[in-house]
C-alpha cells in the first residue's frame, strides 16, 4: 500500500521527471511533425501509441483489480454503477483515471501512476490538429486554440498541458 512521502523534494522526485517527460515528449513529436512538413499519419500514429501504452496499462490495471478483490477477502462490495465505470474507465486505456473497484481506493495500490495518461492521452489526440494548423498561415489558430484550451482547464491540468507546450516551442 502507497502513502504520499512527506518529504516535498521527495515527492517531486516523481512528478518533476514526468514534466521532464512531457517537455521532451513535445519535443520530439513537434519536430517530427515539423520535418515531415507537418503532415501525421493519424492511423499509424494513433496504432502505435495505443500499442505503447495499452498493453502495460491493462496489465498493471488487471492486477491493481485483482488486490483490490483480494483485499476485500474477494466479497463483492461496490455497487454496479462504481464497477461499469471502473471497467469502461479501464477501456480507455488511461484516458480517464480509475479511482475506485470494489470499494477500494486504487490510488494506494498503484501509487496512482497512471495520472501522466490523461495529458499523454490528450496530447496524442491535440497533435494532428496542432500539426494541421502549424503551417504559418495557421499560426493564428494554433495560438488562439492553445489559448482557448489552457483558459478552460483548471490551473493544474493547464500546468501540465502547457509542459507539452514547452517543449513544442523549444523544436
Amino acid at each position: 500500500v502507497w502513502i504520499a512521502p512527506r518529504n516535498p523534494f521527495i515527492a517531486s522526485c516523481g512528478s518533476v521527471p514526468v514534466l521532464i517527460f512531457f517537455a521532451i515528449t513535445g519535443y520530439l513529436f513537434w519536430s517530427r511533425a515539423i520535418r515531415s512538413g507537418a503532415k501525421i499519419d493519424v492511423r499509424s500514429f494513433a496504432i502505435s501509441r495505443f500499442f505503447r501504452i495499452a498493453p502495460l496499462y491493462l496489465f498493471a490495471t488487471l492486477i491493481a483489480f485483482f488486490l483490490a478483490w483480494q483485499s476485500t477477502g474477494y466479497q463483492w462490495h461496490g455497487d454496479f454503477g462504481e464497477t461499469y465505470l471502473a471497467v469502461s474507465r479501464l477501456l480507455s486505456f488511461g484516458a480517464f483515471r480509475i479511482d475506485f473497484i470494489n470499494s477500494v481506493d486504487l490510488m494506494r495500490i498503484t501509487a496512482g501512476v497512471a495520472w501522466t495518461l490523461v495529458y499523454e492521452w490528450a496530447f496524442y489526440a491535440a497533435l494532428p490538429i496542432l500539426a494541421w494548423c502549424a503551417k504559418l498561415s495557421r499560426f493564428a489558430i494554433l495560438a488562439s486554440l492553445t489559448l482557448l484550451i489552457l483558459s478552460i482547464l483548471p490551473i493544474d491540468e493547464a500546468n501540465y498541458a502547457s509542459v507539452f507546450l514547452v517543449g513544442m516551442i523549444t523544436a
